[in-house]
């Protein structure tokens, strides 16, 4: 045993010492090798790092700023957890986890790093880099799950790695933005990706992941090699008792669904596939070659990364599915900031999903799914004046997070796609991803793809709706038809 873990670190060790080819495009994507050691019973990884950057900011950089989400796990009063969803990501109690990073190279030569903030949730790499000059980071470290139904960590059924890696922070107005975690919504803001993961642990696990899978036995010991290009986040999960059904779009998308429950699953699968259909005859081609739905063992919201996506196990939902596969277009391929622009992720997610209904099981259903999904959170009053264009921070609660960003910003989406039109609607939807590919947009691109997309001014519509929307509650109760 201990040989073949010395070969392994060897491969690791000749593959990392690959060269790096430098471009200067001003998105070139960071490059993430990782070895992850999975030592179950411990509830623990093991995890070797190597990140490739090349400076393309245009200026000299002395530091790099990484965001370490799995350290919210380090203490209990720094949980992302509003009280109402706490017990529920915690049923077993609160146990600490998190990161224990045992070195940080560059370039070879220990680094002087330092973690900041209540959680340890940011880490500061000291460097000296030229614009245009590349450096190599390396990380050792130990992955300290906790048991829990939480975005990272273990449970009776599967464990989650989400948000389990130093990730460089957004570089934009001469400094990097290290986005507070929220107790609703998502904060995650990252930079374009290459990740190439190489995954050691027991033979009689299976995983769910994005991109393409390599795999090879050896011994009780099981090594599992995938990789995602052009993405924003590596997430997956594995457990000992998956069970998988896939489908494939009609451009040959292959789309696969893992769970414990085998209910389901097949239906996920089809109806994930008819979505990239809708969505690739209306918007763009769909950003990867393959697209993995798990059901897990999840409280809070349902997760989104590059190419995957983590739902709740009692979570299956035909809009859900829709919406998983919009935010692949919307929080992935274009990626604006979610702690301030969160609506154009969620919000306009959540609305492409239902004009997916729409298209796949006619306007009666798109009415019913608005009335029982949006009309409510017209009805209820929420205090601090938030609206569909506030900032993540601003929210107490998840409920609060999906009732205004999420049904209120699809309530306001609507009234604009009414005022112009389905088909200047998809257009303008389609300019803005095509304008916007591999970018931050901010809301002012997303008015201005409507305004090239139709030739006419929709500044003034879009923004009102998205701060008012609120208002045509009460009094103005109506039904949709």
């Amino acid at each position: 045993m201990k040989r073949f873990f010395l070969a392994l670190i060897l491969i690791t060790a000749c593959a990392f010492a690959q060269a790096v080819v430098c471009f200067s495009e001003e998105n070139m994507p960071t490059s993430y090798e990782m070895e992850i050691v999975l030592f179950e019973s411990e509830q623990a990884a093991n995890i070797s790092l190597r990140v490739t950057y090349c400076n393309t900011t245009g200026e000299p950089l002395n530091h790099l700023m990484f965001s370490l989400y799995a350290n919210c796990f380090r203490r209990e009063s720094t949980l992302p957890y509003d009280n109402d969803t706490l017990i529920k990501a915690f049923p077993y109690g609160y146990a600490p986890g998190g990161m224990d990073i045992k070195s940080i190279r560059v370039d070879g030569e220990e680094a002087m790093w330092a973690v900041s903030g209540e959680n340890e949730a940011y880490l500061r790499v000291p460097v000296a880099l030229e614009s245009g000059d590349t450096c190599v980071i390396d990380f050792e470290y130990t992955l300290l799950l906790t048991k829990n139904h939480a975005f990272l960590g273990m449970s009776d059924t599967d464990i989650r790695f989400t948000g389990f890696y130093p990730s460089l922070c957004v570089y934009e107005d001469g400094d990097f933005a290290t986005n507070a975690l929220t107790r609703a919504g998502r904060s995650l803001y990252s930079g374009l990706c290459n990740f190439n993961i190489r995954l050691i642990l027991p033979v009689d696990y299976d995983i769910a992941c994005a991109g393409e899978i390599a795999s090879l036995d050896a011994g009780d010991r099981k090594i599992i090699s995938f990789r995602i290009e052009n993405a924003r986040q590596a997430a997956f999960a594995v457990s000992r008792k998956f069970h998988k059904k896939t489908d494939t779009s009609a451009s040959g998308v292959l789309v696969s669904a893992y769970g414990q429950a085998r209910s389901d699953l097949k239906e996920a699968a089809g109806y994930a596939a008819s979505a990239i259909d809708f969505f690739e005859k209306t918007i763009a081609p769909f950003p990867y070659s393959s697209f993995t739905l798990c059901f897990s063992s999840l409280a809070g919201q349902n997760l989104s990364a590059s190419g995957i996506a983590l739902l709740a196990r009692d979570g299956f939902d035909k809009t859900e599915i829709c919406k998983q596969v919009a935010l692949q277009y919307f929080y992935d391929r274009v990626h604006p900031n979610p702690a301030m622009e969160a609506w154009l992720s969620d919000g306009l997610a959540e609305y492409l999903a239902m004009i997916c209904i729409r298209e796949t099981e006619g306007d009666s259903a798109f009415a019913r799914l608005l009335n029982s999904r949006v009309l409510p959170s017209l009805q209820i009053t929420i205090p601090g004046g938030l609206t569909p264009a506030s900032e993540s921070t601003r929210f107490q609660t998840i409920s609060e997070y999906e009732t205004v960003i999420s049904l209120r910003g699809a309530a306001a989406l609507h009234e604009v796609e009414t005022a112009m039109g389905e088909e200047a609607f998809l257009s303008g939807i389609k300019e803005y991803l095509k304008e916007n590919a591999f970018k931050t947009p901010v809301s002012d691109d997303f008015v201005r793809a409507f305004e090239r997309a139709t030739g006419r001014n929709w500044a003034n519509a879009i923004y009102h709706w998205l701060y008012t929307i609120d208002e045509y509650a009460g009094e103005n109760l109506y039904e949709y038809n």
